[in-house]
């Protein structure tokens, strides 16, 4: 089995909406591909290929298109899958950075209760751990060295 194994009775009984919110988002990103890609005239396997590695990264996309024969959209959509990782990264740790800030100067209006509340006057640097960010906080100021080597009393 390919990733991290999961149990669909398990995940419908303890966090349903979760899975209701995963598929809302696939049909959205499905119907946003289909229509902008038939609005710009593209190919329906193009289509396909690029809500597929939207949704499920470069490596599905590719195995999509080898499933179906596309040999020919095999490289061309790992390259796309890869430049959305590396956009999508940076994307989302500036929006991470960024929204509590936009909130804190009022920008949609009062902050919410919450996560970003908490954050309303901490530091940068404990704004970027509340968003998992820790390796950029870490690089601003390294971690205090802990020595866990103790002497052991004979005695």
């Amino acid at each position: 089995m390919i990733g991290i194994p999961a149990s669909l009775p398990l995940i419908i009984q303890h966090a349903p909406l979760l899975l209701v919110f995963a598929l809302i988002i696939v049909v959205i990103n499905l119907a946003i591909s289909l229509a902008l890609g038939k609005w710009f005239k593209y190919d329906l396997e193009d289509i396909l290929l690029a809500s597929n590695a939207n949704i499920g990264g470069a490596t599905t996309a590719a195995a999509l298109a080898i499933a179906k024969g596309w040999e020919g959209l095999i490289g061309p959509i790992l390259i796309v899958g890869t430049v959305g990782y590396i956009i999508g990264n940076y994307v989302g740790t500036i929006i991470g950075i960024g929204l509590p800030h936009l909130y804190k100067r009022g920008a949609f209006g009062q902050m919410p209760k919450g996560r970003f509340a908490r954050m309303q006057n901490s530091q940068p640097e404990r704004q970027m751990k509340a968003f998992g960010l820790a390796v950029f906080a870490s690089v601003r100021r390294p971690p205090a060295i802990r020595n866990d080597h103790r002497a052991v009393d004979e005695t």
